[in-house]
């Protein structure tokens, strides 16, 4: 399981085999180390323990710290847990080599697809109540897979994948308009979304969005073990 800590004034400490959440004289929460994969600091004013941090690292516990926004602006990983210095090095290999090239294409095509069947998916329960608004979708899920043709004429690059990328970059920007224009379809009008943003955003759901990210960005980071 993950810890989300949120609350300023908010200490965590060790207490026999669990991670404690103390606020002011209250205890606020404990989790069980067993259960426990990764703790994810997400607010000012937070303090811990030097204690923690150790029995972190002993555990494998990733510790990260990320802003409101879901920006990750820290992490902290056990020192033996090497897996990151050979992926990046495998990164690096990658990016010369015919590897690179072929990796970046079924990262794109894989994220492509994901959002063309997400758009289908919105479809279905859509088709007899909502014909137009189904239709619409429609139209941004067949634009995704003409991307993805699109992609079938990409040829590899045995020197590297900095030849390809300016072309999966276009590809990938070209899909979001379609695929975020979908999701605007289907949102309730009083959320009144003023399309996808990023940093800076104020609405609720861009703000989740990226809240969502910052997660998943923290979990997809470590490093495996």
């Amino acid at each position: 399981m993950n810890l989300i800590v949120e609350g300023k004034g908010i200490f965590i400490s060790k207490h026999q085999g669990r991670i404690r959440l103390v606020q002011g004289s209250q205890v606020v929460e404990e989790v069980p180390l067993i259960h426990l994969k990764q703790i994810l600091v997400i607010d000012t004013g937070v303090g811990i323990s030097s204690d923690v941090v150790k029995l972190c690292s002993e555990e494998g516990i990733a510790l990260h710290f990320l802003e409101k926004n879901g920006m990750v602006r820290a992490s902290l990983y056990a020192a033996g847990l090497t897996g990151t210095v050979l992926t990046r090095r495998a990164q690096l290999q990658a990016f010369s080599s015919a590897k690179g090239c072929e990796l970046a294409l079924a990262f794109t095509r894989g994220k492509l697809a994901n959002q063309m069947n997400l758009l289908r998916y919105f479809m279905r329960s859509r088709k007899d109540e909502q014909p137009q608004l189904c239709q619409k979708l429609h139209q941004s899920a067949q634009a995704i897979q003409d991307l993805l043709g699109e992609m079938d004429g990409l040829t590899i690059n045995r020197e590297g994948v900095e030849e390809l990328r300016p072309s999966l970059l276009s590809l990938e920007g070209r899909a979001a308009q379609h695929y975020w224009a979908g999701v605007r379809y289907v949102l309730p009008e009083q959320i009144a979304w003023p399309g996808r943003q990023t940093r800076g955003a104020t609405d609720l759901f861009n703000a989740l969005l990226n809240y969502g990210y910052g997660v998943l960005y923290a979990q997809v980071e470590q490093p495996p073990c």
